[in-house]
């Protein structure tokens, strides 16, 4: 698809919405979009030092993987 056609595409579709509240969320998104913003900035220090924290803690190899999760969930579960 061109990138023509994918713009007219949607403008054809946002020409279909009726709802209020869908319009309100697309604007949000596409200004979002357009602010080109970096999610991490809306994070509060908080949220960036125990995202941080968790970025360490993989490194530092201190994960557990999908499959021991499950299968403890399965031994609680079996108790």
């Amino acid at each position: 698809m061109t990138k023509q056609a994918l713009k007219s595409q949607l403008h054809q579709f946002i020409d279909t919405i009726e709802d209020e509240e869908t319009l309100l969320v697309l604007n949000e998104s596409f200004n979002s979009i357009k602010k080109d913003s970096d999610i991490l900035d809306e994070l509060s220090s908080f949220q960036q030092t125990r995202l941080q924290s968790s970025i360490q803690q993989t490194k530092d190899g201190k994960v557990v993987s999908n499959k021991a999760v499950k299968n403890q969930i399965q031994e609680w579960l079996t108790k």
